[in-house]
């Protein structure tokens, strides 16, 4: 399994000024939330340039703050999109769904822990 964090991009946000960190953690869980309710709808009402559209955000964000393993479930289901395949996309986003809140619980420690 992929792992969770990227240690070397979050390393890198750690490092600069302010708690800049703890803010991208809460624009990212907006965005992400926001994302997630688009990708459900969107699943759910077969439209797959939406479900592509969106994913690719998530994939996008996820991975420049370090959020490997939902960053790569956000490319698979950006590829299940562009191949039509809206049963693997509906699988990949319960895969998603976990592998975020995991990833924020993470993050939050993380932030705790600074």
């Amino acid at each position: 399994m992929t792992a969770l964090l990227d240690e070397a991009a979050l390393a890198e946000v750690e490092n600069l000024e302010g708690d800049l960190l703890g803010e991208l953690l809460a624009l990212y869980s907006s965005q992400a939330a926001r994302l997630m309710s688009e990708l459900s709808s969107a699943v759910g009402g077969g439209r797959v340039p939406a479900v592509r559209h969106a994913a690719h955000q998530l994939k996008g964000s996820s991975r420049t703050l370090g959020a490997t393993r939902v960053g790569n479930i956000a490319a698979q289901l950006e590829a299940a999109a562009l191949a039509g395949d809206l049963s693997l996309a509906r699988e990949l986003l319960g895969r998603l769904r976990s592998g975020l809140d995991e990833t924020e619980q993470a993050l939050l420690r993380r932030v705790a822990n600074q």
